[in-house]
């Protein structure tokens, strides 16, 4: 039985192209919350429904029911977010690929939340899955131990490595004009923001911890995976 590759899509804001086509690749797509409703306006069909549906509007709660969609509703005092219970979902349909797609406007404290989330989410799928991002035009990719990072792009298109969630060390790129072999990158510092492609494809990979692997500017560069 083959494995599912899922979306999640988040609140934030409508979708822009890039994420919208890479979450339609997908064959489930999982709404958090409010999600739904850019789901929708961006023409994907929704499969689940997770929160505590105080953000999604009534009408588009009944339209995704009504075309099919399980409904996971929790409690609105919870420890989790939204977006964190629809990851958990995803894990549990043991994905050969995930994606989250959200906007990037709304509030900058749900924001970060959302991307800081993603690295656990990596360290737990490990190699059976990728794990990447578009917030807005930006694309987030999650190097682990277990897996490694491809980027593409123009030369001269930026690449930032960051260590959001603790230092990271054996970091090792191939690609970039600012080359790491076995480095260490530390959290709260900006070592790694506003590295560069010198060709189309560069990767990143790493021995320990977890590195963010961010293209502010990949909307912009068509297919970079």
């Amino acid at each position: 039985m083959s494995r599912p590759s899922v979306a999640v899509v988040t609140g934030g804001g409508p979708l822009g192209g890039a994420a919208a086509r890479a979450a339609a690749l997908c064959s489930v797509i999982i709404a958090a919350d409010s999600g739904a409703g850019h789901a929708l306006d961006a023409g994907l069909p929704v499969h689940h429904v997770v929160g505590d549906l105080d953000s999604i509007p009534a009408s588009v709660l009944a339209a995704v029911e009504g075309a099919g969609a399980a409904v996971h509703r929790h409690p609105s005092d919870k420890d989790e977010t939204d977006l964190e219970l629809a990851l958990d979902l995803a894990i549990s349909l043991e994905p050969d690929a995930l994606v989250v797609v959200g906007g990037a406007g709304g509030r900058l404290d749900h924001l970060l939340a959302n991307v800081a989330v993603l690295g656990p989410v990596a360290v737990a799928l490990g190699a059976h899955a990728p794990v990447e991002a578009w917030y807005g035009g930006s694309r987030l990719a999650i190097a682990v131990p277990a897996r490694s990072v491809s980027v593409g792009g123009a030369p001269g298109s930026l690449v930032t490595l960051l260590a959001l969630h603790g230092p990271a060390h054996g970091v090792r790129t191939v690609g970039l004009r600012w080359q790491l072999d076995g480095d260490a990158l530390e959290p709260g510092v900006a070592r790694g923001v506003s590295n560069e492609l010198t060709g189309a494809t560069a990767g990143v990979a790493v021995d320990g911890g977890i590195v963010t692997v961010i293209q502010p500017e990949a909307e912009h560069l068509g297919d970079t995976h």
